[in-house]
């Protein structure tokens, strides 16, 4: 029972940021690269941005659908993350509390990481975000920890390069 709200499921956080971006672009997935371009490993793989290749890993619709639902999340007076949220844009996202394991007992230890992942503009995206905080110190959660991180990260970005604001309303769900 403990995999159908996330318990017991362990993912890095390359694979969660391209989880969340294949909700963003529309579900299909791009291979994730640090490389920018195209590059040659000592091994003689070819590598990069250039190279990436894209699959269908669930369809559009149900897409269009999560990412609506992650965006209820920085709803003001809707969401559990409203502190996410950047004025004049949509931005969908989803927060996250994870229970670590000790080194020693193979046992949760009682700390913490908590996490905000999403995406912005929803309707248009350009970004993909994720944000981990491990170990935070007093009453600490995904949304009012890593939210914040997530909203300055973010607001930067679009501000740098210059992503115009959404100015249209949030998706409403019931």
């Amino acid at each position: 029972a403990e995999a159908s709200f996330g318990q017991g499921v362990s993912v890095n956080a390359l694979q969660m940021a391209t989880a969340v971006n294949a909700i963003a672009d529309g579900g299909e997935l791009i291979t994730p690269s640090l490389i920018k371009g195209r590059a040659v490993t000592s091994t003689g793989d070819v590598v990069g941005t250039d190279t990436a290749t894209r699959r269908r890993v669930i369809s559009q619709q149900a897409a269009e659908k999560v990412s609506r639902m992650m965006e209820m999340v920085t709803t003001e007076g809707a969401g559990t993350a409203p502190g996410a949220g950047i004025a004049g844009y949509r931005v969908a996202g989803k927060t996250g509390t994870a229970q670590q394991v000790g080194g020693t007992c193979k046992c949760y230890d009682g700390s913490l990481a908590v996490s905000f992942a999403g995406f912005a503009p929803a309707d248009n995206p350009r970004f993909t975000v994720y944000v981990v905080i491990q170990k935070p110190q007093g009453s600490a959660s995904g949304g009012g920890t890593a939210g914040p991180v997530f909203r300055k990260i973010l607001a930067y970005l679009l501000q740098k390069y210059a992503v115009p604001p959404t100015n249209t309303p949030p998706a409403r769900l019931p």
